[in-house]
């Protein structure tokens, strides 16, 4: 609302999600439960805001026993002098760059006086470098951050330090880092993958599994309401074309939760839900948002595109993320080819066992498959036509098959349009490509095995 002269008002609405009880119960321990009112804490740092800061924040969790200094030599004469005095500091939380003597010099001093060497130490900095995390692991240091600091993840790592919480992935000689927070959070979420397509169930499974995550499966709309019903999970990556009920259906389903009287189905109604499509049409997206999804995954799934949807919307995302060992791959070549076989293996992070198990898999399941659908086209069963050839040409698209997967892609379209006729004439040289790629999925599993 604007008037000349007197200025201007103006208002929005944003909706945000209600916290529940079940959001606070996967909140990490330390951010319900940190108690520092036992705990002496030494701050040492040549910033005076940066101690200001530790103070009030170290005092909110209860600290009542804080103690800061300006420099190294300060700070080692401030703790000499309690350890003659018979009080020692349990924690003391160094600065790495400071002049006349470093934090990674005063924590040096420290570990070798055996007066001293049962204060815990973190440390802290501005300019990290290869090689820093397990120099001071083997130096004595418990923890390291580099800044800047988020509160939420400072009070984990002093919890996880004060108490001897044990990380559970990612350690450098037992230090505690932002990444091994980051991992150890990311084991206490649970996430409910629905996808029938069995082969498409094994690499994304392999993917979140090399990510850090716990995931379970469903294998339609139905099952995915059922696991729900039953345990907690934190977010759904949700297929869209599934038999029984597919992952529209499904999500309206869980939405209508949000409704309910019941707290428990409330929380499940608000879940993030992660459509997974191969679809590439236009309004895909927006048809995946007007169900109730909240984000948008395409097929094949990268893993770094799955890293970076999940880092979005789960609560380890506070946290820089491990790069868990994946590699970025992609075909410069327009031309299709039988088999892209790095693409694949690429996902898979380079496991050569499954790569192995999922290609025989394919071999193996394939025949019944096409067979299915070339049934399913003499009879005019739109349906069926539609969702094998769609879900053929997923499995198509994971394993790098490119030629195969475009021509199921042509013939899904014909099948989704009701051109079954024109279908049929695209099997012969389906089956074709098949026995191709058969031969090249068997070539490329025998250099593996000489590699």
């Amino acid at each position: 609302e604007s008037k000349e002269g007197e200025g201007t008002t103006f208002w929005f609405t944003v909706k945000f999600r209600k916290q529940t009880v079940k959001d606070r119960e996967l909140q990490p321990e330390s951010l319900a439960d940190l108690d520092l009112s036992k705990t002496s804490i030494l701050a040492v740092d040549d910033n005076a805001t940066n101690r200001f800061y530790l103070q009030k924040v170290t005092e909110a969790w209860g600290c009542k026993d804080f103690t800061e200094a300006a420099d190294g030599k300060e700070a080692l004469s401030i703790i000499r002098k309690a350890s003659a005095a018979g009080r020692s500091f349990d924690l003391a939380i160094l600065d790495m760059q400071m002049p006349m003597m470093d934090g990674e010099s005063l924590g040096i001093a420290i570990k070798k006086d055996p007066s001293l060497s049962s204060t815990k130490l973190i440390m802290m900095t501005s300019v990290g470098n290869r090689g820093d995390a397990s120099r001071l692991a083997e130096e004595g240091f418990a923890a390291y951050l580099t800044k800047p600091v988020k509160e939420t993840l400072l009070k984990e790592c002093l919890e996880s330090v004060v108490h001897d919480r044990p990380q559970r992935e990612n350690r450098v000689d037992n230090l505690i880092t932002r990444h091994s927070i980051a991992e150890s959070r990311k084991k206490d979420l649970r996430i409910l993958l629905a996808e029938d397509n069995a082969i498409n169930q094994k690499v994304a499974l392999a993917i979140l599994d090399k990510l850090g995550y716990r995931s379970e499966v469903a294998a339609n709309g139905l099952e995915a309401l059922e696991s729900l019903e039953k345990m907690p999970f934190d977010l759904v990556i949700m297929d869209c074309e599934m038999p029984e009920m597919d992952g529209y259906e499904a999500t309206r389903r869980i939405r209508e939760w949000q409704d309910s009287t019941d707290e428990t189905l409330q929380q499940k109604g608000n879940l993030p839900i992660i459509a997974m499509t191969a679809h590439a049409m236009a309004g895909a997206r927006q048809k995946c948002l007007d169900a109730g999804m909240d984000d948008f995954l395409a097929k094949p799934v990268a893993p770094q595109n799955l890293a970076d949807i999940l880092k979005k919307w789960l609560p380890s995302g506070d946290f820089e993320e491990k790069e868990a060992g994946i590699r970025k791959h992609s075909s410069d070549s327009s031309q299709p080819e039988i088999l892209a076989r790095g693409d694949l293996l690429d996902r898979l992070s380079g496991n050569k066992q499954l790569y192995k198990m999922i290609m025989e898999m394919f071999i193996d399941k394939t025949p019944a498959a096409l067979a299915e659908l070339q049934e399913a086209i003499k009879e005019n069963d739109n349906g069926k036509a539609t969702f094998l050839a769609h879900s053929l040409k997923g499995t198509a698209a994971n394993l790098g098959a490119d030629i195969f997967r475009d021509s199921l892609r042509d013939l899904e379209i014909r099948c989704r349009e009701n051109r079954l006729s024109e279908s049929v004439g695209l099997l012969p040289d389906i089956e074709k490509q098949f026995t191709e790629l058969k031969e090249e999925i068997t070539d490329a599993l025998a250099d593996l095995e000489e590699e």
